[in-house]
């Protein structure tokens, strides 16, 4: 490339472009040499605070002193250099800055460094990492699977440490397969065929199912499942969670048997709770109490005659 082609790339570019000249024992505090536009853009600095070879105040206390010394020792001993690190402007705000450094000559005497904003990147990386974390940490059984195209099976891309452990599969087993695969085969194939039919059109799902170990054994669980976009809109994904119900199905079908057993008898058999005003009302009443006539207990009890 011409060097005046050169010179106007480096001077319209948008990374800021800093050279400095490798003074040992100055290693903090090198002579600048050359800094473009896009730099001062970035730093805040001026061409005048730096045209004597003053090294800008770019570094403070939240700036790493030993990972700058150590990178520009490496770069004064040939090697190039990538780094991240707090750097700040001249009005004292703090930024973070991806730095790739790199000799210009050989042996090394003058060094270029480029750095880049990334203050936002660092933060949503900050923020992806807490959402890990939360869905590691997480009681419920969380997966996350790809959108398939119409009548074709969903693909595990990640689940959590409460799926692995509450069916005992590992990542391994698990990433890759249909999230479907891992239903029982006792589940009614009408509330499978459903959920099925959800997913391949993207539609919100909310079900009770049996969810299998990888023992054989199954468990309750209640499953909702919903679709979203990356970031870029350009790729669907489907969120799907599981919360464990199996005691609580298990006191639901001991209460459905309990009243069946109640409808059988010949006794008369009547449950009573309080409604929204804290007064008596029937919730439950047998056969037998029907034909013979119900208990007047709430009456009695809001009369106070009841003994």
């Amino acid at each position: 490339m011409r060097p005046d082609l050169f010179a106007a790339t480096v001077e319209r570019g948008q990374d800021a472009v800093f050279i400095i000249e490798i003074q040992p024992g100055h290693l903090l505090q090198p002579r600048v040499v050359y800094a473009n536009p896009a730099f001062f853009a970035l730093t805040g600095f001026r061409p005048e605070d730096v045209e004597d070879g003053s090294y800008p105040q770019i570094l403070g206390p939240e700036t790493d002193r030993e990972l700058v010394v150590s990178c520009a020792e490496r770069v004064a001993a040939g090697e190039t250099v990538e780094c991240e690190v707090h750097l700040y402007r001249k009005d004292r705000s703090l930024f973070w800055a991806a730095v790739r450094s790199h000799p210009l000559d050989e042996p090394a005497h003058y060094c270029v460094l480029m750095f880049r904003d990334v203050t936002e990147r660092r933060a949503a990386d900050g923020h992806l990492r807490l959402l890990s974390k939360a869905l590691e940490e997480a009681s419920d059984l969380v997966l996350i699977t790809d959108q398939p195209a119409l009548q074709s099976e969903p693909a595990i891309v990640y689940a959590n440490r409460s799926f692995l452990d509450a069916t005992g599969y590992s990542m391994d087993e698990v990433v890759g397969r249909s999230n479907l695969e891992f239903y029982s085969a006792e589940n009614d194939p009408i509330v499978v065929e459903a959920m099925r039919h959800n997913v391949e059109l993207g539609l919100h799902n909310e079900k009770e199912a049996l969810l299998g170990r990888k023992d054989g054994s199954s468990f309750w669980i209640e499953v909702v499942g919903k679709s979203f976009s990356d970031a870029d809109e350009e790729r669907r994904y489907r969120i799907v969670i599981g919360r464990e119900i199996t005691l609580r199905k298990r006191a639901l079908n001991e209460l459905a048997l309990l009243l069946a057993a109640a409808e059988c008898s010949p006794n008369r058999v009547i449950l009573y709770e309080r409604d929204g005003s804290g007064a008596m009302a029937v919730a439950f009443e047998n056969g037998a109490a029907v034909r013979a006539g119900r208990y007047r207990l709430a009456e009695m009890l809001a009369s106070g005659t009841a003994g």
